[in-house]
């Protein structure tokens, strides 16, 4: 398969999504996968296991962000699948794995490295440190090249975590997390740096 023929593919996985037909997004990414080129197949993958987050099925979903991020090298595609399969654990999974999955993401140069920030400190937030949670969202607010939707929504994270009790946690995680979600599905948007990414890297080969 040709990298076109690959983006067809997907496209039609994207479109078959639109229309509300998971059956047949899934058979477009299958087919997708089945073309061997590695960005594309990561990219379908995502939406495959975006399609189980949506059934509750988080184990399936976070089986394939983890196969996502393996196929490819480009770090872009890899790290926003790491980053999607963090995210999916965020309710059921340990501390534990959650920081061994998202604090390689959060060094520098990673290009979502912000993003990582923000979900390491809600994670910490959710299981009790709110103290840990609150130091890591003051140096993530004085970061100079924050974008400034995300520096807005650290200072209210911040100002409800002063303001806060207990029982708002859980409501202060999921307000910031659906707004991180938007982030994300920006960053992995048709089209979008990701896909720009997926041709580049398939230009590449």
């Amino acid at each position: 398969w040709t990298a076109a023929e690959a983006s067809q593919a997907y496209q039609r996985g994207i479109e078959a999504l639109q229309a509300d037909n998971q059956s047949a997004a899934e058979a477009a990414f299958v087919e997708v996968e089945d073309a061997g080129n590695p960005a594309y197949r990561a990219l379908a993958l995502m939406q495959r296991a975006g399609l189980r987050v949506e059934r509750g099925e988080t184990d399936e979903a976070v089986a394939l962000f983890d196969q996502a991020a393996d196929v490819t090298n480009e770090p872009l595609i890899a790290d926003i699948a790491r980053l999607k399969a963090a995210w999916a654990l965020m309710d059921t999974g340990s501390l534990e794995d959650i920081t061994a999955r998202l604090s390689p993401l959060t060094e520098e140069g990673r290009p979502f490295r912000f993003q990582a920030q923000e979900a390491l400190a809600l994670a910490r937030l959710q299981h009790g440190q709110a103290d840990a949670a609150r130091q890591q969202l003051q140096a993530l607010s004085l970061e100079l090249e924050l974008p400034e939707s995300m520096r807005q929504r650290v200072q209210v994270t911040l100002s409800l975590i002063e303001s806060g009790t207990a029982s708002s946690i859980p409501g202060i995680v999921e307000a910031a997390a659906n707004a991180a979600a938007q982030d994300r599905a920006a960053a992995s948007s048709i089209p979008g740096i990701v896909e720009a990414a997926a041709n580049a890297a398939a230009q590449d080969r």
